[in-house]
């Protein structure tokens, strides 16, 4: 008789087995849903503001994905990639501001080729200054040089590289030259922030480095790479003339850089008598670098300094 029971028994122990294992998995289902369409529709994100990405040309759902999640524009890059190729999207190339509110359908939306039309692309030219980024600002975007400056002015960058916090254009040669790509009706504060923080996402490393290796700040590097962007052309002159530099500084002898004393004087030739007017840009007759980077260098000036003996 007890032999007779012992397979309801391990029926009902199996059921219960069978029954708990059910009960994990769809807590597990749940949960996986609920995160998913929590990242979805961004209810994670709501708080988390704009933030810089850079899209390279011919990349594709997955690299997308992952540069999005590396920026903390989406949390599961897996999900994105999939409603992505779901959508069947192309995505434009460049740096984008990207809001970390937008849904999964807003956020591709936003770097999509289709809504072209939405878009502006905004170019930052190796050697630019501010005044060029201020003129074209105004010319693509209908940003005034005021509202530029006084996005400059309230920019707080995490980054310590800044010695002349007060100036009026303390982000000269902070700006990273590139390709950005812009919803239309961008402010002058997203405009500012995303190319600063570009410049401190692909620079930051290699500036600091090279800050290490030299001994210079890496605002007196920045400031000596705006001169060799200024005054040379191939990789072979900027790497001449950053030795020039070097050496000069080394010996306290004046610098003599026309390029400095005409982005002081807004002049495109010089004379011997605009050699005598004083000002922290003119080191034809102040020792040492001027008061801070006359333009926007390019990475090849950068590494020429760094390179430089």
């Amino acid at each position: 008789m007890r032999n007779r029971y012992r397979p309801m028994f391990t029926t009902r122990r199996r059921h219960y087995k069978r029954n708990i294992i059910l009960s994990v998995l769809l807590v597990l289902v749940l949960f996986i849903g609920y995160v998913t369409l929590s990242d979805v529709y961004a209810l994670g994100r709501r708080d988390r503001g704009a933030v810089s990405v850079y899209l390279p040309e011919n990349a594709n759902s997955g690299d997308v994905s992952k540069i999005l999640k590396e920026n903390g524009a989406v949390k599961f890059p897996l999900f994105f990639r999939l409603y992505s190729y779901i959508k069947g999207e192309e995505t434009v190339s460049g740096a984008l501001a990207v809001e970390c509110s937008l849904t999964y359908k807003e956020l591709l939306e936003a770097i999509s080729l289709k809504n072209n039309e939405n878009i502006t692309t905004f170019l930052v030219e190796n050697g630019s200054t501010v005044k060029d980024i201020e003129d074209m600002a105004l010319a693509v975007m209908n940003i005034t040089p005021k509202q530029f400056r006084d996005a400059m002015a309230k920019y707080k960058w995490d980054k310590n590289y800044i010695e002349n916090p007060a100036y009026a254009t303390k982000y000269q040669g902070y700006f990273y030259p590139g390709k950005y790509t812009f919803q239309k009706g961008v402010t002058a504060d997203t405009l500012v922030s995303t190319m600063v923080s570009e410049f401190g996402e692909v620079m930051g490393e290699t500036v600091e480095k090279a800050s290490a290796d030299t001994g210079l700040s890496v605002n007196e590097i920045i400031t000596i790479a705006s001169i060799v962007e200024k005054e040379c052309g191939s990789y072979e002159e900027m790497l001449a003339k950053a030795t020039e530099i070097k050496e000069n500084l080394k010996a306290e002898q004046p610098l003599c850089s026309e390029s400095a004393l005409k982005f002081a004087l807004g002049k495109d030739n010089l004379d011997e008598t605009d050699k005598l007017i004083p000002s922290p840009y003119n080191t034809f007759i102040n020792k040492g670098l001027p008061k801070g980077p006359i333009c926007n260098p390019s990475v090849d000036a950068i590494k020429a300094v760094w390179e430089a003996q």
